[in-house]
């Protein structure tokens, strides 16, 4: 009869390990709309970043499976103790479920903390684009450089397109800058969404440089700081602003100034999943991503 009880015990757990598994992965995938939701067609193309949001994604879903099971396990080890009634049989395998159990959840444990450690030291790298939100999660950008700025990556998908005859420059150098290419298809996109929220309600008075954006990519060995505003040949914003691309992304602009400093233009910035800063007279509005600019915000 303990023979009897200890097989369907067995058997017990063993279902339970699997229904387990398989619900599991089954609400992952189609629930969730799998793990790596890219490269489908609806969908973004595939970046190194969606590899590493699947894979913390796929440890994340382990781990929550690991803990059901353990639970399950050690709870059915300790039922097999209690009614083996000294047999030696039923009491050893109850005690090979229990270690195996517990052995296997500080394997699973082990691995999770060291995932999240090292996310913890690669978020402290400004030019992989990995953010820490808080301990185990992390945030990292899925823009794509191969998406357009009618579809931007990370912005909202809005109906208003962003011309340069439909928002409002400070100047009209500053239209040029637009008129002529400055700005990412990336800060396209988002401008199309700021000019959705905001009915072009906001003046733009910095895309690249007033002294000319080419002159100020990372990559020129004469970038020069300006000491004043009168100042020319000579490059407004850090070297390794947004306003220049960053450290990865040369070339390019994915950032503004706005003359606007209020708590509407950093809710819509928000609704937009941008980045945004009020500094002196102007508010800073950047995509976010891993070009390795505005660390900070």
């Amino acid at each position: 009869m303990q023979k009897y009880f200890s097989k369907k015990l067995t058997i017990l757990a063993s279902f339970f390990l699997v229904l387990f598994v398989v619900f599991g992965f089954s609400h992952s995938v189609f629930a969730a709309s799998g793990l790596v939701p890219c490269g489908t067609g609806a969908t973004d193309p595939c970046t190194l970043c969606h590899l590493i949001v699947g894979f913390k994604g796929l440890l994340d879903w382990g781990m929550s499976i690991v803990i059901v099971t353990a639970i399950t396990a050690i709870t059915i080890s300790g039922v097999m103790f209690i009614i083996s009634s000294g047999n030696p049989g039923m009491i050893t395998s109850a005690k090979n479920l229990l270690t195996n159990s517990l052995i296997g959840f500080a394997v699973m444990l082990g691995a999770w903390l060291i995932v999240n450690t090292t996310f913890t030291l690669l978020s402290a790298k400004t030019d992989l684009g990995i953010q820490k939100d808080s301990w185990s999660k992390f945030s990292c950008s899925t823009q794509s450089t191969t998406v357009t700025a009618t579809n931007g990556s990370g912005t909202p998908v809005v109906g208003t397109v962003a011309t340069a005859d439909t928002l409002k420059f400070q100047t009209p150098l500053i239209k040029n800058q637009y008129a002529n290419g400055d700005a990412s298809p990336d800060l396209q996109a988002l401008l199309n969404c700021l000019s959705e929220k905001l009915n072009n309600n906001f003046t733009i008075n910095s895309i690249s440089d007033n002294n000319g954006g080419a002159n100020c990519y990372k990559n020129n060995p004469s970038w020069i700081q300006c000491k004043e505003d009168s100042q020319t040949n000579c490059c407004h914003h850090a070297k390794t602003s947004c306003h220049y691309g960053g450290i990865a992304c040369a070339g390019k602009s994915y950032a503004i100034d706005v003359s606007e400093i209020n708590s509407i233009i950093d809710a819509k910035a928000d609704e937009c999943k941008a980045k945004h800063l009020p500094e002196g007279n102007h508010t800073h509005i950047s995509v976010p991503g891993g070009c390795g600019c505005d660390a900070g915000l």
